[in-house]
């Protein structure tokens, strides 16, 4: 996977969330599994309104019959 610089001042909520969404989308991880990933890199909280989008494009993503 080439390497990306998210430059952010707190880079904790919005960037965060960009950079989970871009994961889930190209590199076709799970919300679960992305998050995992860049928790290895860097401490992320996504505030509650990106988070519901996130687990909505989750489900989009990967249906609703999810296990």
């Amino acid at each position: 996977m080439p390497k990306v610089l998210v430059h952010c001042v707190v880079g904790v909520s919005r960037s965060a969330t960009l950079v989970l969404a871009y994961l889930m989308l190209h590199q076709q991880l799970s919300l679960r599994q992305a998050v995992i990933t860049v928790r290895e890199h860097r401490w992320i909280f996504p505030n509650r309104g990106f988070l519901h989008q996130l687990c909505q494009l989750d489900k989009k993503l990967r249906g609703t019959s999810r296990s």
